[in-house]
Formats: C-alpha cells, sequence, structure tokens
C-alpha cells in the first residue's frame, strides 16, 4: 500500500507492508510520520496545535476512517509494562477477561459461584440478624475486579520490570498472538526507535515474530531505526524499507537493486544477493542525506585508535583506482 503523511507544506510518501521499517536520521520527519499514524487511528480529539495533523493520512489516495487500524504504540519500555500488566483497558485484562469467558473454566466458575452464593448467604443471614434491613449484594461479573488487584510477575516471582527489554518484547507479541487467537481484529504496532531497546541479533528474532503473526493475522508493524547497520534486509521486506533523510527513498525490490548495482558500479563486479543486502545495511541510514561526506582517512584514524586499544579492526574490502576515482569525482 502507498502510505502519504501531509503536512501544510509537502506529504511524505512511504510503501507500508505488512512490516515497514523506517530508517535514516531525519529524526522530525520520522516523528512527525509515527505521531500523525498514532493520532488518526486513536478515538483522541486534536488539540489546536495538532490542527495540521486533521485527516492529514492517505492510504492508496483515500484518507481511512480512524478505526481502520487499532493501534498499539510502544516509544519507551514503560509502554510495553503498562500493556503487559493489569489495569484498565491493558491487552493483559483483555486477554485475562478471555479466559474468564471461556469453556475450559466453566468448571471452575460454576464451582466459584456456588461457593460465592454460599459465602454471601450465610454474610446475609448474620447482616439480617444483626441489622434487619440491609443485605450484601455481588454479582460473579465482578470477579474480575478481585483479579485486578493481583500482580503480574515473573516466573520466578520477580517484578517485571526486571525482565529484559527483548523478553518484554516477547511477551507483548505473544499476548496479541493470543488475544487475536480469540478476537481477530486488524491493528497496527508501531515501535519506535527500537534500536535504543534491543540488539540487532534479537531485533532479528522479534522480526521473525512479527512475521508469523502478519502471516497468520491481519497485523501491520512499522519499525523505526536509526543506528547503522541496523535494519532487516531479505527478499520479502526488502520494498517496506523507507529511508528518512533529506530525501524519502524506498528500496527497490532486491534483483533491481542488484541489477542497479551491476550497470551502474565504475568497473566490473561479479555480486551475490547477499553481498548487496551486507553493503545496503552498512549505508542504509544515510542514504538520502546531502550533508554526508565519505572520508577514507577517518577509516584509518578509527584503526589507529582501535589498535591503541589491542582492537583489531578488519579491512574487509579495498578500493582499486577505478574506484577511487569515483569516489573523487563530483557529480
Amino acid at each position: 500500500m502507498k502510505l502519504s503523511v501531509h503536512t501544510s507544506s509537502q506529504a511524505y510518501e512511504l510503501n507500508l507492508l505488512r512490516i515497514t521499517q523506517l530508517c535514516g536520521t531525519d529524526f522530525r520527519k520520522k516523528q512527525y510520520i509515527l505521531k500523525s499514524l498514532r493520532k488518526h487511528f486513536s478515538s483522541s480529539k486534536y488539540s489546536e496545535y495538532e490542527g495540521g495533523m486533521i485527516n492529514n493520512i492517505e492510504i492508496d489516495n483515500e484518507i481511512p476512517g480512524r478505526e481502520y487500524f487499532e493501534v498499539y504504540s510502544i516509544e519507551t519500555v514503560r509502554d510495553i509494562l503498562k500493556m503487559i500488566q493489569l489495569g484498565k483497558n491493558t491487552l493483559m485484562s483483555r486477554y485475562i477477561k478471555m479466559c474468564l469467558q471461556s469453556s475450559s473454566l466453566k468448571d471452575e466458575m460454576q464451582q466459584l459461584e456456588f461457593l460465592t452464593d454460599d459465602i454471601f448467604y450465610k454474610l446475609n443471614q448474620n447482616l439480617f440478624e444483626e441489622f434487619q434491613y440491609l443485605r450484601l449484594s455481588y454479582s460473579l461479573e465482578k470477579l474480575f475486579d478481585i483479579i485486578q488487584k493481583s500482580e503480574i510477575v515473573s516466573d520466578e516471582r520477580e517484578d517485571v520490570e526486571a525482565l529484559s527489554d527483548f523478553e518484554l518484547l516477547k511477551i507483548f507479541l505473544l499476548l496479541i498472538e493470543q488475544i487475536q487467537r480469540c478476537d481477530p481484529r486488524k491493528i497496527m504496532i508501531i515501535i519506535e526507535n527500537i534500536d535504543h531497546f534491543i540488539e540487532f541479533k534479537e531485533y532479528e528474532k522479534i522480526f521473525r515474530m512479527i512475521q508469523n503473526l502478519c502471516n497468520k493475522y491481519d497485523i501491520w508493524c512499522i519499525f523505526s531505526m536509526s543506528t547503522s547497520g541496523y535494519v532487516y534486509i531479505d527478499h520479502v521486506c526488502m520494498e517496506g524499507i523507507n529511508i528518512i533523510n533529506d530525501e524519502i527513498f524506498t528500496l527497490p525490490q532486491l534483483r533491481y537493486t542488484k541489477s542497479f548495482v551491476e550497470q551502474q558500479y565504475p568497473c566490473h563486479i561479479d555480486i551475490t544477493d547477499e553481498e548487496v543486502i551486507v553493503m545496503l545495511r552498512s549505508i542504509i541510514h544515510r542514504i538520502g542525506n546531502s550533508k554526508i561526506e565519505l572520508n577514507q582517512k577517518s577509516d584509518v584514524l578509527l584503526k589507529m585508535i582501535n589498535g591503541s586499544l589491542c582492537i583489531d579492526t578488519k579491512v574487509i574490502s579495498t578500493l582499486n583506482n577505478i574506484e577511487k576515482s569515483f569516489l573523487a569525482a563530483e557529480l
């Protein structure tokens, strides 16, 4: 799908896939895009300073309704903790309510109803004897109020805040899956600056979890990141990578990118798909940034300083004269 996010003076055009990655270092643009999505797909009113965001979202050239997506947004770890703990309108509370209503707890709920009836009957007998006009009233539906007073802890009975950000994200996604299984909806998950939460190897695992969820349910996910080398690239997700810098650039399919490299490279090059992906990962956040300067002397300095720290910085490739001339030439 084509996503357009309008400002007062221009439109940001993006590819919106089931999994979309927003790369690049123009944080202001990225924040505006994500804030616009969160606001549009919510029930909250626009404040006076947010007036420019009203109806500023288009999907395939049409303004979607504000209930088109149910959005779960994560900006900090605190947002995850809120959703996986018990409280008003949290994901965990919604899941617990589903469990209480499920057939698997039917016998236990019936036993609980009998026991509760007996307890309140005896309590009301005592009240009537003492006060005559008073009695206790209850509803089994209020059982959830009792459960809400309990606490969510880890399997080692520690506070969930002691869990790593990676573990918390996994719990959040497992919770989403369980709820979607019972009550499927069209949802959008926004995780802003995920590179500030988890290491890249952990991100690869989270990405695959999301892929599995998207294959099963009507789930869409947007990640934003800016750390060098931090992006998940394969044949399937490549067109969902949008680089947000001075220019907004969406990666084409891998075969087109590979063909571009082979045809435009300053000298003959035989390159594999995997090598193209490795090269893209190393430069992804700098594409479209007019302020980027290439300085090989900086790499020399880096190797010198790392050498003084007894760190061996490996040079994975060297440039031939044609490549050096190309880098030195002006467009």
